[in-house]
């Protein structure tokens, strides 16, 4: 039986936080392959690798070096903690870059995070580029990407970076912000894992953001399908496109705590037990919002807003895995707030929602009420009043 572990930015930005890692590995011999991101964030306003790897791509060439010397400390700091010398490797990787693309550039703080992880783990590296496969307009080659992944890791133990891959020229292709998620999917897939865990700074998915409402209700078990809807919404604890490879193959995904490790998680599973009535609550802030919805032919599962910072909003009416059905509508340009709401298909979800944000004046309209997703206009300045509200008519 293998264990594919894979470990978020927010967890390897302290050389204590790999320790702990290492131990949880060390733990459980089915965890022989894991992957990595990129270093995020330290603390609250700092930045992530990733995110200075883009500046490092976009800046003049006389303020390359200097951006670049803020990514190499974080893997200076965290080599130095373990006694290794990463110098040659990080400086390697700075050579490298010169004259590279965007994605070349930006794929590097993950293969810095494998690279490193390998030197100290003493587990074998796998490169990313040579395993996670696109065609030359960079759409995933899934069925060769799994055969690759199942070849190379037959024996042994493992680690990967994730969020890249490379087409069939050997250009270096990014997936979406957050697609270590995928990779670590396509590998659970590619080797049947019994099991494909998620180890963040969060003990799984919370009914809303802990930073809006303090200990949140935690979500022990979701299906594959709840899943989607709550991470395309923006819970953004799992990448809503990593669902798919795992789903295939029917693999449960363990969503946990490194700093929690012996607390169960949230499971997603083929399908889940029968839960609370809510599922999530999410709130932005959008500058344009679709209100007008067509008609259309296709079926509409579940509606899903998805509003875009260009001001492009589309309802999104059916997802499959290589299809999306969309309805265009017409955009009302003002800054509104959505509230989104993930429920068990319960009729009066709806009517108790408006009631209580009626009950503390807050302004709303329904927007939708459909395949278990509620969605409701309000005013951008109450978002977080109106989540605030909502949880506590249904929780407290």
């Amino acid at each position: 039986m293998t264990t594919v572990a894979k470990f978020g930015g927010s967890v390897l930005s302290d050389g204590t936080y790999w320790q702990k890692i290492l131990k949880i590995i060390s733990q459980d011999e089915n965890r022989r392959i894991a992957v990595v991101s990129a270093i995020g964030r330290r603390f609250f306003g700092d930045a992530k690798v990733t995110d200075l790897l883009i500046s490092f791509f976009n800046a003049a060439e006389d303020k390359k070096n200097t951006i670049w010397q803020d990514v190499a400390l974080r893997y200076k700091n965290i080599a130095c903690f373990f006694n290794i010398d990463a110098e040659s490797l990080i400086n390697e990787t700075y050579d490298s870059m010169r004259g590279k693309d965007f994605s070349f550039c930006v794929s590097r703080g993950e293969y810095l995070s494998a690279k490193l992880f390998s030197l100290i783990s003493g587990m074998q590296y796998l490169e990313a580029a040579r395993l996670i496969k696109f065609d030359v307009n960079k759409n995933l080659l899934t069925d060769l990407t799994e055969q690759l992944i199942f070849d190379a890791v037959k024996q042994g133990t493992f680690v990967m970076g994730g969020f890249y891959g490379s087409d069939t020229d050997g250009n270096i292709v990014l997936f979406d912000r957050g697609g270590s998620d995928i990779t670590g999917a396509l590998l659970a897939s590619a080797v049947n894992a019994e099991v494909y865990e998620n180890w963040t700074d969060v003990n799984g998915f919370f009914v809303c953001d802990p930073r809006v409402v303090l200990n949140p209700h935690k979500i022990d078990c979701l299906s594959f399908e709840q899943l989607k809807i709550l991470s395309t919404l923006g819970a953004g604890v799992l990448h809503a496109q990593s669902v798919y490879p795992v789903q295939k193959k029917q693999i449960t995904v363990d969503i946990k705590s490194i700093f929690k490790p012996h607390l169960s998680g949230t499971l997603i599973v083929p399908n889940a037990p029968a839960a609370q009535k809510i599922l999530g609550i999410t709130g932005r802030q959008v500058k344009k919002l679709f209100v007008t919805q067509h008609k259309t032919n296709a079926h509409a599962d579940n509606a899903l807003y998805c509003c875009q910072n260009c001001g492009f909003c589309t309802l999104l009416l059916k997802e499959t895995e290589k299809e999306k059905y969309f309805c265009d509508g017409i955009l009302q340009k003002r800054e509104a707030g959505l509230i989104s709401i993930a429920h068990s298909g319960v009729k009066e979800i709806a009517e108790k929602t408006c009631f209580a944000l009626s009950k503390q004046e807050i302004k709303h309209q329904l927007l939708c009420n459909d395949g278990g997703l509620l969605l409701i206009e309000i005013n951008a300045n109450t978002v977080n009043n109106a989540i605030k509200t909502i949880y506590s008519h249904f929780f407290e």
